[in-house]
């Protein structure tokens, strides 16, 4: 399981065909999509379910400065 996002970017690569990236801020096509579309497909991926730990509200007190 990857944790880092240089390792999903290098798994993602890999699935595809392609030669992993050694860092994300290659000068490559890959590391340039990659970067592009990484943190808009994981606020997509973590939209698609009912996170339970997340859905808590309460009304907060003003702090005085």
């Amino acid at each position: 399981m990857p944790s880092t996002k240089l390792e999903v970017g290098q798994m993602a690569c890999v699935e595809v065909g392609l030669t992993p990236m050694s860092t994300i801020a290659d000068d490559t096509t890959e590391a340039l999509v990659f970067r592009t579309h990484y943190d808009t497909l994981v606020e997509d991926a973590l939209s698609l379910h009912y996170w339970r730990f997340a859905c808590a509200q309460s009304v907060l007190n003003l702090l005085a400065t």
